[in-house]
């Protein structure tokens, strides 16, 4: 028979290892990669602070995960079940102070931690954070273009949210334009949504049309071709739908 250790020891052993003489930053980015571990989710690197934790690599305490997919490293312990001990060893009002820095420090991770929630069931605790956060994810910029309208919405009705945070459309797409150069990247995904949610394509294309001449021309050429044929295509067509068809679009939030 194999000896069995108390968890207490356990946790005793993990808290020395892990934690004791950690600096501030360090010992709070252990926590959050700790607390997504019960998600099995990587840390995003925004959500740990913007700093790598350099002497939790150096000991080889957490993995520093790199994929042609994410724009940035992501971070996670040698094992998930790590975490749950990890967090045994430490504050309850601390480990909620970091939950809410990781929602605050990276909405995009906070949008992933939403889905996640909602696949184990605790579908309550994902609308919270949408709810929450709605006002920084129904805001196009560049974690969230446009073309990812269709996911976030989805993610919204799936938390049996209703369609009322995306009123104002309109508006969101009105701002992105008018502060990015490659507005028309994803511009077909986007109209595409449009359509299924019943709202006037026409209306989204003339605020795309509708941008400074010499901005557009610059969006033109740094548009995918099939982004700009779909702004072409007359709404409700079969050749509309065809086009939109082509475009890649997210059909899930990634880490």
């Amino acid at each position: 028979m194999k000896p069995m250790i108390a968890r207490d020891t356990a946790v005793s052993f993990v808290h020395n290892r892990y934690l004791v003489d950690l600096p501030n930053g360090e010992r709070h980015a252990l926590i959050a990669i700790a607390k997504l571990a019960e998600l099995e989710i990587p840390a995003s690197l925004r959500s740990i602070g913007g700093v790598e934790p350099a002497s939790l690599l150096k000991r080889e305490l957490i993995m520093r995960l790199v994929s042609p997919d994410a724009p940035s490293a992501r971070f996670a312990l040698p094992h998930d079940k790590l975490g749950d001990l990890i967090l045994d060893s430490v504050d309850g009002r601390e480990i909620e102070e970091v939950w809410q820095r990781i929602l605050d420090l990276d909405v995009f991770q906070a949008a992933f931690i939403s889905r996640r929630l909602i696949e184990v069931g605790r579908v309550t605790e994902a609308a919270e954070i949408l709810r929450l956060k709605h006002d920084r994810i129904w805001q196009f910029s560049d974690d969230f273009p446009p073309s990812f309208a269709h996911t976030i919405d989805e993610l919204y009705l799936r938390a049996g949210l209703n369609g009322a945070y995306r009123s104002n459309l309109r508006a969101l797409l009105q701002a992105f334009v008018d502060r990015h150069e490659n507005f028309l990247n994803g511009a077909g995904s986007f109209l595409r949504f449009v359509r299924k949610t019943g709202e006037s394509q026409a209306e989204f294309v003339s605020i795309y049309l509708g941008a400074n001449p010499v901005r557009l021309e610059m969006a033109v050429k740094l548009a995918p071709p099939h982004d700009v044929v779909q702004l072409l295509q007359p709404a409700d067509t079969p050749e509309a739908d065809a086009a939109s068809c082509t475009v890649q679009c997210p059909s899930d939030i990634q880490t």
